[in-house]
C-alpha cells in the first residue's frame, strides 16, 4: 500500500519537477528507480516502463534529475523499447541532461534495440541543441552513416541535414539494414503493409534498401533537405538495389517525382521532376528553402 502511494506521488511530483519535493520523496524511502504507472495528459509519451529519471530528463526537469542521480538512480535503466535516459535526452533536445548524464558515466553512443545511437535519434527528432553537443564527440563512422535517420519519421529537417553534412556525413551512403535485425524486421513489416496501406513510414520502408539520403528526402517529401543534399554535390551515378534494382540515382529521383506529379504535394506548387531534382545551387552554401518552394 505504501509503495503504491509513493508511485502515485512520483507521477505527480515528476510532472511538477520540484527538486525539493523529489528529494522529500526519496528521503521518505521512495525508490529512485521506480517506473511511472500512468501518464498524465500529453506531457509524456505513452511508453511503458519509463523510469522516474527518464521522465525528468524528457520534461527538462534537470534539477530534479540531479537529485535522483545523487540518490543513485540508474541512468542506464531502459524502458520497454530499450531506451535509456540518454536516448530520452536526445529525443527531447535536452542538451544539459546529455552533459549531466555523461558526467554520471553514461555513454553517448549506446544504441537502442533498433541500433540507433543518441546522435541519430537527435537528428530524427530535430533536437539541434543535442546535435551540437554530440557531433564533436561522435566517432567519424557514426556521423558518416547518420543521414538516413533524419528521414525515418518523415519531414526531415534541412537544418539537421546541413549540420551532419558539415560534420562530414556521407551524402552518398546507401542504406543497408540486416533483415533479421529488429530494425530490419520493422522495415519489412511496413514494407509489406505499403502495398495496401501507404504512409510516409511505409514508403520509407518499401524503398529503403540501397536508398541514398537524397532518395529518402524525396520519399518523405523533405524537399528543403533535398535541396541541401543537392548543394552538397551528391553523385548522380549511384545505383540502387533491392526493389529499385540497377537504377542510377538521377534516373530514380526523376522517375519517382514523375510518379508523384498527380499528388497533392506537387499540385501545391512543386516543380517538375527534372527541374526540381537537378536544379543546382552553389556548393559553398546550404539554402534554407528549396527554389522549388519559393
Amino acid at each position: 500500500m505504501e509503495s503504491a502511494l509513493l508511485c502515485c506521488r512520483w507521477d505527480m511530483q515528476v510532472l511538477g519537477g520540484s527538486p525539493l519535493l523529489v528529494a522529500a520523496l526519496l528521503e521518505a524511502r521512495a525508490n529512485p528507480n521506480d517506473r511511472l504507472k500512468r501518464v498524465e495528459g500529453q506531457l509524456l509519451p505513452s511508453i511503458s516502463g519509463m523510469t522516474v529519471l527518464q521522465a525528468c530528463v524528457y520534461l527538462h526537469h534537470n534539477e530534479a534529475m540531479k537529485v535522483l542521480l545523487v540518490f543513485k538512480a540508474d541512468a542506464d535503466a531502459t524502458d520497454t523499447n530499450g531506451a535509456a535516459s540518454m536516448h530520452w535526452a536526445a529525443s527531447s533536445n535536452n542538451s544539459e541532461a546529455v552533459r549531466i548524464l555523461m558526467e554520471a558515466g553514461c555513454s553517448p553512443m549506446r544504441p537502442v534495440r533498433t541500433g540507433h545511437v543518441p546522435l541519430e535519434i537527435a537528428a530524427a527528432t530535430n533536437s539541434f541543441d543535442v546535435l551540437r553537443e554530440l557531433i564533436p564527440i561522435a566517432p567519424r563512422e557514426v556521423i558518416a552513416k547518420s543521414l538516413p535517420a533524419v528521414f525515418f519519421f518523415g519531414g526531415g529537417s534541412a537544418d539537421a541535414v546541413s549540420m551532419l553534412i558539415e560534420a562530414q556525413a556521407d551524402v552518398n551512403l546507401q542504406m543497408s539494414v540486416p533483415k533479421r535485425s529488429l530494425f530490419g524486421l520493422i522495415l519489412s513489416f511496413f514494407s509489406i503493409r505499403h502495398r495496401w496501406s501507404k504512409s510516409t513510414l511505409s514508403a520509407f520502408a518499401y524503398h529503403h534498401c540501397g536508398a541514398t539520403p537524397l532518395m529518402l528526402s524525396l520519399i518523405t517529401s523533405s524537399f528543403e533537405a533535398a535541396a541541401v543534399l543537392l548543394a552538397a554535390g551528391v553523385r548522380e551515378d549511384v545505383e540502387t538495389w533491392g526493389s529499385d534494382s540497377n537504377v542510377g540515382q538521377r534516373r530514380w529521383c526523376n522517375a519517382f517525382m514523375m510518379r508523384q506529379k498527380g499528388s497533392k504535394k506537387l499540385k501545391s506548387g512543386y516543380v517538375s521532376a527534372t527541374g526540381f531534382c537537378w536544379q543546382r545551387t552553389p556548393s559553398n552554401r546550404f539554402p534554407k528553402k528549396s527554389p522549388a518552394l519559393q
